[in-house]
């Protein structure tokens, strides 16, 4: 069993979405209260207090698509992964797995989205911050890993869907030492 999600991923999924609608409440609250206590407060500063409401709702609903639908954990067990959300936990063979795709950030990889061919009780889609080697001199550390990974699940879907071919589905005379016509 191997982590293959990023220890760090609190830090992304929650953190910094707190840090982001916290600091934009606390500047909407001063500007609220000074608004009020001013005269014309509502008129002058009521431009600053739509901007304010426009970077909550754009950290909200940013967060909640993007970081707040992130798998906790993801450990790999060489044929299947188990996800975590929460408390809730996932099995995850290779062979529901569709495609494998990273968006990248400068140089490294960010964001590991799984396709699944079946939905499981986190969607169609999960996806995770890899666990990233730093101090790699790879450029793209994160691209090998999904590389790996991808081919990884190939080689498992070809394992297991492998065509197997017996006496009793051969054609008859196609097997050795039958007779033709």
């Amino acid at each position: 069993m191997v982590a293959i999600s990023s220890p760090n991923t609190f830090v992304g999924k929650w953190a910094l979405s707190i840090v982001w609608l916290g600091s934009w409440s606390a500047l909407g609250v001063i500007a609220l209260v000074r608004a009020l206590n001013e005269p014309d407060g509502l008129w002058t500063m009521g431009p600053i207090l739509a901007g304010i409401l426009a970077m909550l709702l754009f950290g909200y609903f940013a967060s909640s698509s993007f970081d707040w639908a992130l798998a906790d954990e993801v450990l790999d067990y060489g044929t299947y992964l188990r996800v975590r959300r929460g408390a809730k936990w996932e099995q995850v063979d290779f062979s529901r797995i569709a495609k494998v795709t990273c968006s990248l950030g400068r140089t490294r990889a960010f964001r590991v989205a799984l396709r699944l061919r079946t939905p499981c009780a986190f969607g169609s889609v999960i996806r995770f911050i890899p666990r990233i080697d730093f101090l790699s001199m790879s450029l793209s550390p994160g691209v090998k890993f999904v590389d790996d990974l991808e081919a990884r699940i190939e080689a498992e879907r070809r394992r297991t869907q492998a065509p197997r071919t017996t006496q009793a589905t051969q054609a008859p005379g196609a097997g050795s030492g039958g007779n033709r016509p």
